[in-house]
Formats: C-alpha cells, structure tokens, sequence
C-alpha cells in the first residue's frame, strides 16, 4: 500500500514556522498575533505600575517573542520585518509614555535593546 505524500504550504518547528519560499511571512505574522494582544493590556496598566516592573513585563512578554529565532528570520524582507519593528515600537512608547513623535532610538536605549532587537531586524543582508 502506498501513500502519497501531500506538499505543505508551511510547517512549525520548535515554534517557528518554515514556509516554502523561506520568506518567514507567516512566521512574522504568528508573532505579531502573539506580541499585539500586550498592546492593550500595557495601554492600561502603565499608570498604574512604576517603571522597573513595566521593564520587567517587556521583558517577561514581549522580547521573548520577538529574540526567538531572530538568527533564522532576522535576514528576511524589510517589508516583513517592518511589522514587527513598528509593533515594539508601539509597545515601548506604549511602557513609556512617550509621545507618538518621540525618537525610536532612546525608546530603545532606555530598555537597554538597541544592539538586540533593532540592529538584527534592521540590518538583514535584504535591506535597503
């Protein structure tokens, strides 16, 4: 009896998800599912909490998220990676209370993520 193998658009593995094109799209959506659902809960707790235990939340829920695998989809698409970048930033600006037009960069240097998060999302061989 033979069985025929049928071909998968995409499969998990160990968390991340492997599409055919390695294009990691579906990868990066599956995280950003993950990673907005904190969005609203930090929206109403930052006035409630001090800074360190908002910290300590970023990095108990959201860096997790987005440092597993970096070393496999980091080198992905701009375009792809560009969800997720804005989404941290939305969340940092979010702990920290700053104003929409404030500067990414100190968001980032004040939770100590510059060299992890931005660097490897930012400077995969595909972009610009």
């Amino acid at each position: 009896m033979v069985k025929n193998i049928s071909r998968a658009d995409s499969c998990k593995y160990l968390g991340i998800i492997i599409d055919r094109n390695l294009s990691w799209k579906e990868h990066m959506d599956y995280v950003y599912k993950k990673v907005i659902k904190f969005t609203s809960m930090f929206y109403k707790i930052r006035t409630k909490m001090n800074d360190e235990i908002l910290k300590m939340l970023y990095f108990a829920f959201v860096f997790p998220h987005l440092l597993y695998g970096i070393e496999i989809y980091g080198s992905t698409y701009q375009s792809h990676l560009s969800k997720l970048v804005k989404l941290n930033n939305k969340i940092l600006r979010i702990l920290q209370n700053a104003p929409l037009k404030s500067i990414t960069l100190s968001l980032y240097k004040n939770y100590n993520t510059t060299n992890t998060i931005v660097t490897r999302l930012s400077n995969s061989p595909f972009c610009p």
